[in-house]
């Protein structure tokens, strides 16, 4: 379950961002189908759950992708992910945030309906669907316009970087068990390692060594920490743009109510030291 740089990135709920926008539309345009058996408004055509217990053994990912609600930590994710400076200028070379309301939940649809297709899917579908976000990572590199944190001007950005799928993996990780756990209740501590290990397993398949990624809820935390006390993370001016376009999307005024749980739930989950830098 990892996220990207590119146009998919524009959609509110993740960084999965530029990949798995681009990945869940099919070559011919047109938007997938409504999924059957799992978030229904979002998806693809998917495999009974009988069916589904061939494919993947990913029983907890199920189990939690399957909620509609976990959605809403996905701004949490994106904020997160739009921290580390590199992500930043990917989303931001790569991205536009400012198509309209519309547009705005058209993304927001196919980038779900991309993670349910990584979850739900047969062999095919799954296979199908990480080619298209390759394609997207193949295309989003390019350099940091102006020095942010650590990194200086210059410094070269590629969605296909294992170092930066890794982040944008653990930060949506991170934010769907919280959220998961807010609104529909936590899960044992087994579980949460469960769904680690579980969503490690499609790192290979996104150009991303699955031991390299965080199997249990410990190593996640850890690595989480480590990114922040290493100091690889600055809320820059570029990033806290986007953020703006990202809480406030344009035309939003129609959907308020629900864009004002996104905004609380983002915010209110988000790490103190970031929501302080933003």
């Amino acid at each position: 379950m990892v996220v990207t740089l590119g146009e998919a990135t524009e959609a509110p709920v993740t960084l999965r961002l530029a990949a798995l926008s681009a990945a869940a539309r099919p070559a011919g345009g047109a938007p997938p189908p409504p999924c059957r058996g799992a978030a229904p408004a979002f998806g693809g055509d998917f495999p009974a759950a009988a069916a589904r217990k061939r494919y993947h053994p990913a029983v907890i990912a199920q189990r939690v992708n399957r909620e509609a609600v976990v959605v809403l930590g996905w701004g949490r994710a994106v904020l997160m992910q739009l921290a580390h400076p590199l992500v930043a200028a990917g989303v931001a070379a790569h991205s536009r945030f400012d198509d309209g309301a519309l547009a705005y939940v058209e993304r927001m649809r196919r980038t779900v309906g991309a993670m349910l297709s990584l979850t739900f899917g047969t062999e095919e579908q799954v296979r199908a669907t990480a080619a298209r976000i390759n394609a997207v990572h193949r295309r989003v590199r390019g350099r940091l316009g102006r020095a942010a944190g650590r990194y200086p001007a210059g410094a070269p950005y590629d969605a296909a970087d294992p170092a930066l799928l890794k982040w944008v993996h653990s930060t949506l990780i991170d934010s769907q068990l919280r959220t998961y756990a807010l609104f529909v209740g936590p899960l044992t501590a087994d579980e949460r390692d469960r769904y680690c290990a579980e969503a490690a397993r499609v790192g290979p398949r996104l150009g991303v060594r699955a031991e390299a990624l965080p199997d249990t809820a410990a190593r996640l935390r850890g690595y989480l920490q480590e990114m922040e006390q290493e100091e690889r993370l600055a809320v820059g001016a570029q990033a806290r743009g986007l953020a703006a376009a990202l809480l406030a999307p344009p035309g939003g005024r129609w959907a308020a109510p629900a864009l004002w749980l996104g905004r609380l739930t983002t915010l209110g989950l988000l790490p103190p030291a970031l929501r302080e830098q933003y």
